[in-house]
């Protein structure tokens, strides 16, 4: 069964085209980010395409990159909000306000700037952004 799409808020946007570099906290590696579509990841249930875009900042790392994920509908694409994560975001079970509860993964770090795991941030829907939630040490 298919459901109709819920109704976004907000001004129909272009998708910023950005690119941006992510420094490991050593220094020693450094890789690039850019926008792209996200196609395994359908938030309304429909198939709507679901493009992220890096924060255009100087400084990212691992543990701080932060994406704005954006929902097409047609040529409009709707901003929905800032996530954290180095990683694609992932579906996890349960909705809110008509689209799927999300999730990432992001280096969690000790005061000394080594890596201490990964921490699981959970996101939900609250018809307007989504926005952060509970986070688990992984």
């Amino acid at each position: 069964m298919t459901c109709d799409p819920p109704v976004l808020d907000g001004p129909c946007l272009t998708v910023p085209q950005v690119k941006n570099i992510v420094i490991s906290r050593d220094g020693r590696l450094s890789w690039e980010v850019a926008t792209h579509g996200v196609p395994d990841l359908d938030l309304d249930g429909n198939g709507s395409p679901v493009v992220l875009v890096p924060c255009d900042v100087t400084g990212l790392y691992p543990d701080t990159m932060r994406w704005d994920i954006f929902l097409m509908r047609g040529e409009c694409a709707y901003l929905l909000g800032t996530i954290d994560g180095l990683h694609d975001p992932f579906i996890l079970t349960g909705w809110s306000h008509g689209l799927r509860n999300i999730g990432t993964m992001q280096p969690s770090l000790l005061a000394a700037g080594q890596s201490h795991g990964q921490v699981m941030t959970r996101y939900a829907f609250d018809g307007k952004k989504y926005r952060a939630g509970r986070r688990e040490r992984r």
